[in-house]
């Protein structure tokens, strides 16, 4: 392979167009072919992840309630969780996108790679591929997350020993509100899955 070749089968390489949950968003129209409508993926993942807890919350008088420890509007680690870290993550891959097709570009016009490598280096780029549409590597992290998540992680999150909050009442009746049982079982997975999806992917 030389150095034309090696550009004209990768200067559309990607490691975030690909992939069952890629897929997902483009059927529901969240995502064109190249990560466009960013904008209307924060606005989805927001609407899934945070506004039911509000919802929840104050339907259940849960969102500034006195008698709390943590009431649900005072939750600061929520707020950030899904309406500043989760929507990085999503303008994240546009970013890692665009400017992984400008290095492409460049290793031709710079010459980066030696000839001698090149096939090696196109075989590690589609390894990468391989990974970012695997069906098994998406299933696995679903089944991590449900599986060890919440053995591990809402133990984390539900932390506040003896406390009564707005996901979580620790007295002998008590158990998940109706938010909490959200946050628990769909925000925290959410928010989960597209953190590992975003490591997995730069990973390799």
């Amino acid at each position: 392979m030389n150095q034309d070749e090696f550009l004209r089968e990768n200067k559309d390489f990607s490691i975030v167009l690909g992939g069952p949950f890629f897929q997902l968003l483009r059927k529901a129209h969240l995502t064109g072919n190249t990560l466009e409508l960013v904008n209307r993926r924060v606005v989805a993942f927001a609407v899934l992840t945070w506004l039911p807890l509000l919802v929840f919350s104050a339907a259940e008088g849960q969102a500034l309630s006195g008698h709390l420890r943590l009431p649900f509007l005072l939750d600061v680690d929520v707020h950030v969780r899904f309406l500043l870290a989760l929507p990085l993550l999503v303008l994240a891959e546009l970013v890692v996108h665009e400017r992984l097709l400008m290095v492409i570009g460049q290793f031709q016009a710079r010459k980066l790679i030696p000839d001698s490598s090149l096939d090696a280096f196109d075989a590690a780029l589609k390894s990468s591929l391989r990974w970012r549409d695997s069906y098994f590597a998406e299933a696995f992290m679903v089944i991590l997350i449900y599986v060890i998540g919440y053995q591990v992680v809402w133990q984390e999150a539900a932390g506040i020993e003896g406390a009564t909050t707005w996901y979580y009442s620790s007295s002998d009746s008590g158990g998940h509100s109706l938010a909490g049982s959200w946050f628990r079982y769909v925000s925290l997975p959410v928010w989960q899955f597209l953190f590992l999806r975003w490591y997995t992917s730069n990973a390799f």
